[in-house]
């Protein structure tokens, strides 16, 4: 599909980049309310892929470390696990990656139709508080992004989910150990 072009001396949108007929600025509010649905939407499927993982690895993590297990279940349930991890990891990182792009588009359609705050970007969040204070007399006391707080929560469960994968190789590694180390019948 290729996008329409922009009167590069008036900035108007083209008829053609318009939904449905609407007037440009009905346009621009009827795409950022979509992008915002879809942000939402994306959000919700990025913190859907550890809460799964997390209940796969607490399955298969019971059937690896299982004292009467055979080595083959251990072997299996970890190589699993692994995967799972591996899986679970790359959709949170896509879905990040989506939700990152669409959050741009909504500070560049912010800043386009002259919004004052942002949806999307803290600092012009921040900035909005500070400058209309909208807290009536009292004092304007924005929440500080510190310690924990600070982290990316992204970061955060992707280490974690990359710990469960470093147990299932482990435990891969004693199962496959338990392999070779049994006797040879003749």
């Amino acid at each position: 599909m290729v996008a329409p072009k922009m009167d590069k001396k008036s900035d108007n949108i083209p008829e053609s980049a318009t939904a449905g007929g609407f007037p440009p600025d009905q346009a621009l509010a009827a795409l950022y309310g979509a992008l915002n649905d879809r942000v939402g939407d994306r959000d919700q499927m990025m913190w859907q892929a550890p809460a799964m993982a997390m209940t796969a690895q607490a399955f298969l993590l019971a059937i690896a470390l299982g004292h009467d297990t055979s080595w083959l279940a251990q072997f299996l349930a970890a190589l699993l696990g692994v995967a799972v991890t591996v899986m679970s990891i790359q959709l949170m990182l896509k879905h990040r990656f989506f939700m990152a792009t669409d959050e741009l588009l909504m500070i560049a359609l912010e800043r386009r139709m002259g919004m004052v705050s942002s949806a999307v970007d803290w600092d012009t969040k921040v900035g909005t508080i500070y400058q209309y204070n909208w807290t009536e007399g009292r004092t304007c006391r924005v929440p500080r992004r510190e310690g924990m707080v600070n982290w990316k929560s992204v970061t955060v469960w992707v280490a974690g989910l990359a710990l469960f994968a470093l147990v299932n190789i482990l435990v891969l590694v004693l199962a496959g150990q338990a392999f070779w180390l049994l006797p040879v019948r003749r």
